[in-house]
């Protein structure tokens, strides 16, 4: 918005467009519809600000994304520079500020748009999906918003089997206990905190699962006593236990009547941590 007030006012400034100068109030008008050129400038932004608001846009800062992500994939030949074109420096901020934001809230974005090098940038991206209309959007949207409610009541019908995979993966951090021997270690506990359908086509989706896990641990521990001039080892052990709080990455199989899942496949841990059973508290 840092130039918008200078572009608006220039078309103000040159507009003769009678139509759009009775979208604005006619506070701002005298009989003879002289007008006042920061008052109108005023009236914009606020409509423009209340239309946001209203619409829950969403302002990315291009702040988001390193420059030095930008020119790797200048010198480089990535899209959105396939051609090495400078003018695509303003396109590569937005792509880039947009795809960061999309994997750092676990969420899929839409791109719509007709340009070569936006298009290029979105095949190659996990979170970004491209069409060159609204009305192709709108179309595919209508199936999938469907699809996606049959999915995630399908998931949720089968949270316990869930359970059981992040159980699973769970085990996937590294653990320790001090200076103890983790003898056995298993999985007391696992709630769901957070299910997201991040990418969903006909047949499969990709949910990311934010979960909470419980581990049990069984520890041994060498210990010395000293007498008749000498050390003696003994042995003693102790139970141990930690709390996590993770995140997954799971694709999730239909049957083809899209009535129950099939399989659970590319399971991925996000994060692997170094977890000391002995340190009480959460995990994160």
């Amino acid at each position: 918005m840092k130039n918008g007030k200078k572009i608006l006012d220039d078309e103000i400034t040159k507009s003769k467009n009678a139509r759009l100068l009775n979208r604005i109030n006619q506070k701002y008008f005298n009989k003879e519809m002289i007008y006042d050129k920061e008052k109108l400038t005023e009236a914009f932004t606020d409509s423009l600000h209340e239309f946001f608001f209203s619409n829950k846009f969403i302002i990315l800062n291009d702040s988001l994304t390193p420059a030095a992500v930008v020119f790797h994939a200048y010198f480089g030949g990535q899209p959105p520079f396939s051609t090495q074109n400078k003018t695509e420096f303003p396109d590569a901020f937005i792509l880039f500020s947009i795809e960061k934001w999309a994997k750092e809230n676990f969420k899929e974005m839409v791109v719509i748009s007709k340009d070569n090098e936006w298009v290029k940038f979105c095949e190659g991206s996990e979170y970004l999906t491209h069409y060159d209309s609204i009305d192709k959007f709108l179309s595919e949207y209508t199936k999938q918003e469907k699809f996606t409610e049959k999915a995630r009541e399908i998931i949720e019908n089968n949270s316990d089997w869930l359970k059981e995979i992040l159980a699973e993966i769970s085990l996937e951090h590294e653990f320790y206990a001090g200076n103890g021997d983790i003898d056995t270690i298993n999985i007391s506990d696992v709630d769901i905190d957070e299910i997201n359908i991040i990418k969903i086509s006909e047949g499969e989706a990709v949910i990311s699962v934010k979960f909470n896990s419980e581990i049990n641990a069984d520890v041994s521990h060498d210990d010395y006593t000293y007498h008749d001039n000498k050390f003696h080892q003994y042995g003693t052990s102790s139970k141990a236990s930690a709390r996590i709080k993770s995140l997954a990455y799971i694709c999730v199989i239909f049957d083809e009547d899209m009535n129950n899942i099939n399989e659970w496949r590319d399971v991925e841990l996000s994060g692997r941590k170094s977890i000391d059973l002995c340190d009480e508290g959460w995990h994160e």
